[in-house]
């Protein structure tokens, strides 16, 4: 059973870019991919566990993994899968929490710089000029093509900020970033189901940039962990229904079986 298959197999894999390139890719070498957790608070929380162990299948596989602490994107807030803007909160206070995410990540994974990388995207977006980010990568943005991401047109009634609608460029510029550093080439990056927007826009990015678009998998939301954890405390983990959806969780987080 391939990697993929494993994870189709789980229930995990709800949509993947550039699929038959990537069976291909995968097939060659070791690939080097990521997954970004922007520290929105002081913990992560039980949803973060499904990229985490994902990551650690594709390095149980060979591959290299890449996880990044959203220092900088952290500082804005991404709009997909929120009916508000997120609470604004102040540098100390974002610096502090990707403290404790890195903490929290070393218990999952032994970063030897080799095989395995810890990363801030503060080190880059933190670095940029306003008029270097409009010059060299917004001019790569077609509005009408954002506008339609589900990310921007839920909130279009309440409201978006044009802070947060800049969340998909600072995310494709980490992505450019960690493809170009020599070190790391980075091809791939995962992430959950209401990342589709920004990370179908990066791939158009780089595709635009005469990079490669790069292999992307998106998970299957019905793996929610949040509602099956609640669905499971509701029927008391005795109802058979609610046993079998915690087993298939189980089945999706287990990284040894």
């Amino acid at each position: 059973m391939s990697l993929l298959e494993e994870l189709r197999w789980r229930g995990l894999i709800y949509d993947i870019a550039n699929e038959d390139e990537l069976e291909k890719r995968l097939e060659e070498k070791p690939i080097t991919l990521y997954c970004g957790f922007d520290p929105t608070a002081e913990s992560m929380h039980i949803g973060s566990l499904l990229p985490i162990v994902t990551l650690m299948r594709f390095l149980k596989a060979g591959h290299r993994v890449i996880v990044l602490v959203g220092g900088g994107t952290g500082l804005i807030g991404d709009p997909s899968g929120k009916k508000s803007a997120r609470t604004m909160n102040d540098m100390e206070t974002v610096k502090q929490w990707s403290d404790a995410f890195r903490k929290q990540f070393s218990r999952f994974f032994t970063f030897d710089n080799k095989t395995c990388f810890l990363k801030d995207n503060y080190e880059w977006l933190g670095e940029m000029k306003a008029i270097d980010m409009w010059r060299n990568y917004g001019q790569h943005f077609n509005i009408n093509i954002m506008m339609a991401k589900e990310s921007v047109k839920s909130r279009l009634d309440s409201g978006l900020t044009y802070l947060e609608f800049s969340y998909m460029v600072m995310q494709s510029i980490d992505f450019l970033h960690m493809y170009l550093d020599k070190k790391l080439r980075c091809e791939m990056q995962i992430g959950g189901q209401d990342q589709w927007g920004n990370i179908d826009r990066r791939n158009r990015f780089n595709q635009e940039n005469r990079r490669p678009g790069g292999a992307s998998l998106w998970f299957d939301r019905s793996v929610d962990y949040k509602k099956r954890r609640d669905k499971v405390r509701k029927n008391r983990i005795g109802n058979g229904m609610a046993g079998r959806k915690f087993d298939h969780v189980l089945r999706a987080v287990s990284v040894f079986d």
